[in-house]
């Protein structure tokens, strides 16, 4: 084994047993060092000009480390982990990746929140506690565990293209304190440069021969090579936004290609309901996003517009209304009947629908009514889950509903045609694994 391999092993192993909260650091710390210029347009400072007391780092081995914050959704811990690793490659730094969270998962959030926030939630002493003695349901903490799930990319993802095709090393956080960290990388305070947005979109970065950006979404705007600070540790707030780190578009997409939600366990149970309505490219799918905010609110005229779109996909409005279908399908022959008559009418194609919604059949009974041939995953037996209550297991998390999701997803991708549900970021990653798939670039 090579000494470099050796370090990356020996460092990885207390980076998932170390746990102190947040506090105790900052207690020890000066204020935190934020990225220059980000408060205000109007204030202009080199990052390169590092203040007199984070000039000497203290650790002086070569390995010099990059970590961020994660935070909302799949698809942008997604997008926040791409940039991540884009920013670990151009930098020559190892990448620390934190924790894939699902179900309720904490947003962005001001004022350096974040950071005591994420400490909390992913101590593993507290989280240990919560697990073993569950009959306290007044501890508010432990009630929260309960609503996300805390997993390891590894077990969502492949990541071993990351370092075999993009030359990328990384190393896997459970405990997102920053005493944590100096304890497993045996550093200081003064170590770590750390960079505290105010804004969510506070700045956007370019590497190699991109153009200097212009996006006015970003308040500033840099260049890769104005993040070359001499600390151990650059650690960023937040990462999110797809247009927030910019190198080669080539490169972007081969990262985006390896960060697929693809666990054994999902694989298999997603790949028993592909086969049920046909197989690989036989069946059309749509994601109709319905659970909360502006997707709840809006539902009612969306689903107007879906039943269009699918129309407009499945090629049937020259055919007639399809009363036969209604007249002798049933729940129980609903497959069986729509694959035997495909070919009878453009109307009896299979649709399958990935939702969020609790009741599908009565929250888009429009779509069903319309499309008599449309499934969701609850038109199948329970029992072809029971693999999912295994990841439970396995991860020691109650995550089995949160997998659905995912299944949804792989399901989705498999159809031969795919629509997205309107400004949904997750309906964006379902869109871009079925182009992945059959050979398109996103």
């Amino acid at each position: 084994m090579k000494k470099s391999s050796l370090r990356y092993l020996l460092v990885l192993i207390p980076l998932s047993l170390s746990a102190i909260t947040l506090t105790a650091l900052v207690s020890r710390t000066k204020a935190s060092t934020t990225f220059p210029g980000l408060y205000s347009s109007r204030v202009q400072i080199n990052l390169t000009a590092v203040s007199p007391q984070y000039e000497q780092p203290t650790n002086v081995d070569d390995t010099k480390y990059l970590a961020y914050l994660p935070h909302s959704g799949f698809a942008n811990q997604r997008t926040e982990l791409v940039n991540a690793i884009i920013l670990a490659k151009h930098l020559n730094r190892t990448l620390l990746i934190p924790p894939l969270f699902l179900g309720q998962v904490e947003g962005w959030q001001g004022e350096g929140r974040l950071w005591e926030t994420l400490a909390e939630l992913t101590d593993p002493k507290r989280r240990t506690q919560c697990r073993l003695d569950d009959s306290n349901e007044e501890d508010q903490l432990c009630a929260h565990y309960k609503r996300f799930g805390m997993l390891r990319w590894s077990w969502a993802s492949d990541l071993a293209p990351l370092t075999t095709e993009f030359g990328v090393q990384y190393l896997e956080r459970q405990d997102m304190s920053l005493q944590s960290l100096q304890d497993s990388l045996n550093i200081g305070p003064y170590d770590i440069y750390r960079i505290t947005d105010e804004h969510p979109y506070a700045w956007d970065v370019r590497g190699g021969n991109t153009p200097a950006s212009n996006n006015p979404r970003y308040i500033k705007h840099f260049r890769m090579n104005q993040l070359e600070v001499p600390h151990k540790v650059l650690h960023f707030y937040g990462l999110f936004g797809e247009g927030r780190v910019a190198a080669d578009k080539a490169e972007r997409d081969q990262i985006k290609n390896v960060l697929v939600f693809r666990n054994p366990q999902v694989v298999d149970v997603a790949a028993k309901y592909v086969q049920a309505v046909g197989g690989i490219d036989q069946f059309t799918s749509i994601h109709i996003r319905t659970g909360d905010g502006v997707f709840r609110r809006t539902l009612a005229s969306r689903i107007p517009m879906a039943i269009e779109r699918l129309h407009r996909v499945i090629g049937d409005r020259d055919s007639e209304p399809n009363d036969a279908a209604k007249q002798n399908i049933t729940d129980e022959n609903r497959v069986e009947w729509c694959i035997n008559n495909q070919a009878s009418n453009p109307r009896n194609a299979m649709v399958f629908v990935a939702t969020d919604a609790k009741n599908p059949r009565e929250d888009l009974a429009a779509v069903f009514d319309e499309f008599p041939c449309a499934v969701t995953m609850q038109d199948f037996p329970t029992s072809w889950l029971e693999p999912l209550q295994e990841a439970s297991v396995a991860t020691q998390q109650h995550i089995e509903n949160w997998l659905l999701t995912f299944v949804d997803a792989e399901i989705a991708q498999q159809a031969k045609k795919y629509i997205p549900s309107p400004g949904s970021t997750f309906s964006g990653y379902i869109g871009a694994i079925h182009r992945q798939r059959i050979n398109y670039t996103f």
